[in-house]
């Protein structure tokens, strides 16, 4: 199927360079309109991504002075390299990633060929956003200081690049510099009010600051703009957890397993509320459902063996304070409460070795229980 538009792209060019008076961009249109698109629009091309830049660098020969051209079919070339850079190397939902560094390695030639193109153009704002995309392929590759590096390029062509100031925003957020990353988050916000990831990337600064009703705000706008986004859920739901708002913190943990259902944090925060609200055999169901989803959360374990304790189900309980010791040996609020499972059942020699140990730990424990253990367990 031939790109309609492309038909359109002709009538722009000036006189000087319109058909029959230039045989190499003649010839490069002419590729170019006949050439047949397989895929979607919206999928990278590489051959119509060559034409692109080969018509940008010889308008720009033919026309120094006249950049209109080069600079259209450079921005055409930028959107081609955009695609295969963030469609081909990356994909996923969020929180996953795939990495193919074939296509990343093939995007960077490309970048660096239209750095050059768009400095000859003088255009530091589409200079800015290849010199922020090559950051973001490093960022991707975990070569952070290239990546900061880059971005610091693009931010000196275009202090304006809210792209570049998230971005960054991100490597001193990695880096534990919040307040630098919370002065490049807004100053993204300030240059463009819908732009969501900095909303939410500047919610967990505000969520880890203790700020939570900022924190609430920002996760709602990521949301209002992107209702799909789990974690916004899932960390807004936090959020309200920690100020106690319990029915809301629902609302949105139930969002994150519609979207999400194998997120076990999810499900091991509900837990947590059903726990808290003493309905110990529903937050047992919910703490089993998170560790059926990652069996490594010994919090889970510790926790549903405290709800069971609670029922009374003091064998059960044991079993799950044996397994988060066996994953943390020095977990002394663990053995603190196997010990009170073994004493309520009698067996006060195993309850004592667990209260010593728990005291080992820096627990403290109840000296009367510590007393009466040494009493009946010697």
């Amino acid at each position: 199927m031939k790109r309609i538009l492309l038909l359109a792209f002709l009538i722009v060019f000036p006189a000087s360079i319109s058909l029959g008076q230039n045989a190499r961009i003649d010839s490069l249109l002419n590729l170019l309109n006949v050439h047949d698109d397989p895929v979607a629009v919206d999928v990278a091309d590489t051959f119509r991504l060559k034409l692109f830049i080969e018509i940008a660098n010889e308008s720009l020969r033919l026309n120094y002075k006249d950049i209109t051209n080069s600079s259209l079919y450079a921005e055409f070339a930028l959107n081609e390299v955009e695609l295969l850079h963030y469609q081909r190397s990356t994909r996923g939902a969020i929180g996953e990633s795939f990495v193919n560094l074939k296509a990343l390695d093939e995007a960077m030639r490309y970048y660096k060929q239209l750095m050059i193109l768009f400095a000859k153009i003088n255009d530091k704002h589409k200079a800015a956003t290849v010199f922020n995309n090559i950051g973001h392929i490093y960022y991707v590759r975990k070569d952070y200081l290239t990546a900061l590096d880059y971005f610091e390029k693009a931010l000196s062509r275009d202090p304006n690049h809210a792209k570049a100031h998230y971005n960054r925003g991100l490597i001193y957020y990695f880096n534990g510099k919040l307040d630098l990353a919370m002065e490049d988050f807004d100053e993204a916000i300030a240059i463009n009010r819908e732009f969501y990831s900095a909303y939410y990337n500047r919610g967990i600064i505000y969520f880890e600051q203790n700020k939570l009703d900022d924190a609430i705000s920002d996760f709602s706008y990521t949301l209002k703009n992107f209702p799909l986004h789990w974690n916004a859920h899932y960390n807004r739901g936090l959020a309200f957890f920690k100020q106690e708002r319990y029915y809301y913190a629902m609302w949105d943990l139930d969002k994150v397993i519609k979207l999400q259902p194998d997120f076990p944090d999810a499900y091991n925060t509900k837990a947590n509320i059903y726990f808290l609200h003493e309905k110990f055999d529903t937050s047992i169901i919910f703490y089993s459902m998170a560790l059926k989803r990652d069996s490594t959360l010994l919090m889970a374990y510790y926790n549903r063996g405290k709800a069971k304790f609670r029922l009374e189900l003091y064998d059960e309980s044991i079993a799950d304070m044996d397994i988060a010791i066996a994953m943390d040996p020095q977990f002394g609020e663990a053995f603190y409460s196997r010990c009170h499972a073994y004493y309520l059942k009698g067996e006060y020699t195993a309850a004592l070795h667990n209260i010593l140990y728990a005291a080992s730990f820096g627990v403290k424990v109840d000296q009367k229980i510590m007393d009466e253990l040494q009493r009946l367990g010697n």
